[in-house]
């Protein structure tokens, strides 16, 4: 079996604001290896899943923090094409990723505890798993729903008790399948043709019917985009070089600006809310209605090319991969924001609270919460409840840093940093 061995360099990092490197610069082994070409965070940001199209690596690669370290997850995952995108489920432990090249082929695999194995059986599916070029992915957060587009064709397949099979119909015609972005419980699909209109679709009683008209008009067409956990949000990049932050509004049934950006940057990416987002080595977040500069820049290792980004939920952890630096080798390279992004609320039209934060014993919801989860900075799991509840006792906690998730009774999902203190 072939082996490869990366260099891990410990440097030292000024911290000129907020934003701080986690665990050490992850490099490539040789000049042109080109890893971080493509780099994707779980939603806690305790796993990284990266890899590269250059003729010697063809490789993919999923990495875990480990008090703060970070480790390799699995084998490699070695490949006869080099990779054009990968992408993870919330807990990172399912792995899509594409190929370049003659075989350009979807690879779906799921981690049993000790190496990465392919998921599921795909005979019931009637088309091949082939993207047809450089078309993204995407995966639901419970690892069970992807999408991904051929020319003028969006597919959307979905495990059932391991056996994978099409939900919906076929997504065909103008103005679809070169980017495929999917909402966190799958439901919502967003897609467009390059430099061309956009689209977003719901899935209703097994159809996947539009929502809204057409993102932009023609004179100014989407080159890239990303969607929020619950399918409300996009950022979209369009041929001005604007970023542009979009929300469903409910009332008119159709999508409006609310914030633009002018940014040369190729993509973006948001976080579950669609309040923070990342492109290159800026990060904005929504403060009253504006988007302004989280932190500082961050440092991205070189300067001009092609960067790769990526942000977990909270939007506190995001990763850069270069595949230009030094020499081609690649890096990848994750930060933690250390500063206070205050409550987080999920959008305009719905706000969750928690009180009091920091918080000694009793943690109480200003609304009904259930399924929730509380994860350490680490992604360990401390604290889970199913229980329909507005009220949560952290007092054998010990005091740091926590992130929980959860559903509202409305089904809407959010993510709050809390803060023990005692």
């Amino acid at each position: 079996m072939k082996k490869i061995i990366f260099f891990i360099l410990f440097l030292p990092f000024t911290i000129y604001s907020q934003w701080t490197q986690i665990g050490q610069d992850i490099v490539g082994e040789e000049n042109m290896f080109g890893i971080g070409g493509t780099v994707k965070l779980n939603a806690i940001g305790d796993v990284i899943a990266f890899g590269s199209f250059y003729e010697s690596c063809k490789c993919v690669y999923v990495y875990e923090n480990v008090n703060d370290s970070w480790v390799q997850k699995g084998q490699t995952i070695f490949l006869e094409d080099g990779v054009s995108q990968v992408t993870l489920n919330e807990t990172g432990d399912v792995l899509v990723f594409d190929t370049f090249g003659f075989n350009q082929n979807l690879f779906l695999y799921y981690f049993n505890g000790s190496e990465w194995v392919t998921y599921g059986d795909f005979s019931n599916l009637d088309f091949p798993l082939k993207t047809d070029g450089y078309y993204p992915i995407d995966i639901n957060h419970n690892g069970d729903i992807v999408s991904f587009g051929t020319y003028e064709k969006v597919f959307v397949i979905k495990n059932n008790n391991g056996i994978w099979e099409q939900i919906g119909q076929t997504i065909e015609g103008d103005g679809v399948g070169s980017f495929v972005r999917l909402s966190s419980d799958g439901q919502t699909l967003f897609t467009t043709a390059y430099k061309s209109k956009g689209k977003v679709f719901k899935l209703t009683n097994n159809t996947w019917e539009q929502i809204g008209s057409g993102i932009i008009g023609a004179s100014i067409q989407i080159t890239a985009a990303d969607i929020s956990s619950d399918g409300s949000t996009l950022l979209i990049k369009n041929t001005n070089n604007n970023k542009a932050i979009l929300r469903f509004n409910q009332n008119s049934n159709d999508w409006e600006l609310i914030y633009e950006l002018f940014s040369p940057a190729p993509y973006g990416n948001l976080n579950s809310s669609g309040d923070i987002f990342i492109t290159t080595s800026k990060v904005y977040q929504n403060q009253n209605g504006n988007y302004t500069q989280l932190g500082q820049d961050l440092d991205i290792g070189v300067e001009g090319g092609f960067i790769e980004t990526s942000i977990n939920d909270m939007g506190d952890i995001v990763a850069i991969g270069s595949e230009l630096y030094d020499e081609g080798k690649g890096l990848v390279r994750v930060f933690r924001y250390d500063g206070d992004l205050s409550v987080f609320s999920i959008n305009t039209d719905y706000n969750i609270t928690v009180y009091p934060n920091p918080v000694r014993d009793i943690l109480y919801f200003s609304d009904f919460v259930q399924n929730f989860i509380i994860y350490d900075l680490t992604g360990k799991i401390v604290k889970s409840s199913k229980e329909l509840t507005n009220q949560v006792n952290l007092s054998n906690l010990a005091n740091g840093t926590y992130i929980i998730k959860g559903n509202m009774k409305s089904q809407k999902s959010f993510s709050i940093k809390i803060i023990k203190a005692n």
